[in-house]
């Protein structure tokens, strides 16, 4: 959480901040929602990625703006506003490398 913070506050170059930072926050829900719930890995893992994409396709259809909370801060700051493919490859990757850091930790 703390390198997300870092990466939002200092970093803002468009792959460290958009790519990696969406590859890390995927690790970081997946070992969020770990921490607290015994969920299967891999129902985690899908769970987790279907609820990136979901994100992301909210962005697709611009649902912020279509409920009209265009001007929140919070909203934008947490759904976004922008629809990247290649989000969606990050959020990949950051589901691949949770699978890897479960698989060298036996968790």
């Amino acid at each position: 959480m703390i390198l997300e913070i870092i990466i939002g506050t200092f970093f803002h170059d468009r792959f460290v901040r958009y790519f990696l930072g969406d590859v890390l926050i995927v690790v970081l829900i997946c070992y969020f929602i770990r921490s607290w719930c015994a969920i299967r890995l891999r129902v985690l893992l899908l769970g987790t990625l279907a609820f990136a994409f979901l994100v992301e396709l909210a962005q697709y259809v611009d649902l912020i703006g279509r409920l009209g909370w265009q001007h929140s801060e919070l909203t934008r700051l947490t759904i976004g506003s922008t629809f990247d493919w290649t989000d969606l490859v990050a959020y990949t990757i950051g589901t691949g490398l949770s699978l890897i850091i479960a698989k060298v930790r036996r968790i």
